[in-house]
């Protein structure tokens, strides 16, 4: 990617991850934000070489919890990416059954979607000297 802004939309990556529930709990929120966000970074990085910054959610929606023994599939899609952002689509669905393909998603846990910010610096961001 080259050029001097926001030039259009390139190549388009997903990245996902499957979160096990113990028996006897229920997957947290704070789990799935956590998962998204390693998601995000590992998209960045692939896609500029950099973990990249996340600005927040444009919107959250959770819609049931998941209860132990299952499996949350997680994922983050890079559905636009531009030269200095990228738009990013979350889901965390139920896994149906655990020897199930993962392609086949069960209801949904949360989705969502947010930015993801190209940083580029040639020096460290705490560095206020230039």
């Amino acid at each position: 990617m080259t050029g001097s802004g926001d030039t259009g939309p390139a190549q388009a990556l997903t990245s996902t991850r499957l979160l096990h529930v113990p028996v006897g709990q229920e997957v947290s929120k704070a789990e799935v934000l956590k998962a998204w966000e390693q998601l995000r970074q590992e998209l960045a990085r692939a896609l500029t070489g950099a973990p990249g910054l996340f600005p927040g959610y444009d919107n959250l929606e959770w819609h049931l919890p998941a209860g132990g023994g299952q499996e949350v599939l997680v994922s983050a899609h890079a559905a636009e990416v531009f030269e200095r952002r990228h738009v990013v689509d979350y889901h965390a669905s139920l896994v149906p059954n655990a020897g199930d393909d993962l392609r086949d998603q069960g209801p949904l846990v949360a989705h969502g979607r947010g930015l993801s910010l190209v940083v580029e610096t040639d020096q460290p961001l705490g560095d206020a000297h230039a």
